[in-house]
């Protein structure tokens, strides 16, 4: 969700379509410069996988000759060197590359504030800011699965590139919209200071813990990232779901600010569910989509939702009611409804 959508539509302020440009530019300059890290680490690891292999087939091939010699003793010998040196340069790129993206972080920072006619430290300049940060996580997601194009006559076989790149790219690119995501939260956490009963900063806020904490979710989880073709075994460690659940708890409890602030808005009810969704909450979940059904009565999206969660649960009673009430305004969501029926006894 972009930082600006909860804006009101007719204020001009930073989304102008010369600024939107501008943002354009720099995050294909600051991508292209973080595509250059991941290509050199990349050709890194792949130099040094295809000596080895090399290595030990050539050991192998000539195994009868090399045993017949002192040669064999060089031969192992210069291959754990080169594993050792592979280790050795790995861990030394590893501490560096933090230190990289930190550098393109600043560079696209610095780079929006010298194109933003606002002042620093103004309302508009930090969201602004912000929303030029999510502009870039959004591009990355983008592009995260389509790194390496596979040719046409090789389409058969494009889940093993995929997989490949996944497996060697999916931690740079995890980083950079951490770090990314976390600075925004920080440029909004300056405006929320500077404007503390501000309905627009604390919307903007949530949104910014919300997109943060989706990216310590599971890929299959989340619906930017389903077609993953491997997920990669770190997102179900304990770290990942710790992270997770502190942004997506902050979130909360800035759309509850929000809530105070403003009262009824379907659209926070509508992000609170989506909230309490991925953190597995159902009893939460139902309690925002029982407020949303009041407030929007006929929308069918709402209803089915509520229905289904109600059937999921073992709320059969109200999961009825609910489905008498589609029956009324449409005959085939009703009958997709009361398909769900038997969700708590297959769970």
């Amino acid at each position: 969700m972009s930082f600006t959508q909860y804006l009101n539509p007719s204020e001009e302020r930073f989304t102008s379509m010369q600024v939107e440009e501008k943002m354009h530019h720099f995050v294909e300059r600051l991508y292209e410069k973080f595509l250059k890290c991941n290509r050199f680490y990349a050709l890194f690891h792949t130099i040094f996988f295809a000596f080895l292999a090399l290595q030990a087939i050539n050991f192998l091939l000539f195994f009868s000759f090399f045993s017949k010699s002192s040669t064999w003793a060089f031969a192992l010998g210069f291959f754990f060197l080169t594993l050792f040196s592979y280790f050795v340069l790995s861990f030394f790129f590893q501490a560096k590359k933090p230190q990289q993206l930190l550098e393109i972080l600043e560079e696209f920072t610095q780079s929006c504030h010298n194109s933003i006619s606002f002042a620093k430290g103004s309302h508009e300049y930090h969201l602004s800011i912000a929303n030029a940060l999510h502009h870039f996580v959004h591009y990355t997601i983008q592009q995260e699965t389509a790194y390496y194009a596979c040719p046409p006559f090789l389409k058969p076989l494009s889940p093993l590139p995929e997989k490949w790149q996944i497996w060697s790219h999916w931690q740079n690119f995890h980083m950079i919209k951490e770090r990314f995501l976390t600075r925004a939260t920080q440029e909004l956490i300056q405006l929320v200071k500077a404007h503390p009963l501000d309905p627009e900063a604390h919307a903007a806020l949530a949104s910014a813990f919300a997109e943060l904490s989706t990216i310590y979710l599971s890929p299959k989880e989340t619906e930017s990232r389903q077609n993953w073709a491997w997920i990669p075994p770190e997102y179900a460690t304990e770290e990942m779901h710790e992270k997770f659940l502190a942004s997506s708890r902050q979130a909360i409890e800035e759309l509850q600010i929000l809530q105070d602030l403003q009262g009824q808005n379907p659209w926070i009810h509508a992000q609170l569910a989506t909230l309490y969704h991925y953190r597995k909450e159902k009893e939460l979940e139902i309690l925002q989509y029982e407020l949303l059904s009041q407030m929007q009565p006929s929308d069918v999206a709402v209803l089915l939702k509520l229905g289904t969660l109600y059937f999921e649960q073992g709320h059969f009673a109200k999961g009825l009611r609910i489905y008498d009430q589609v029956m009324h305004i449409n005959l085939e969501q009703a009958n997709a409804l009361i398909a769900c029926y038997d969700a708590y006894r297959m769970s």
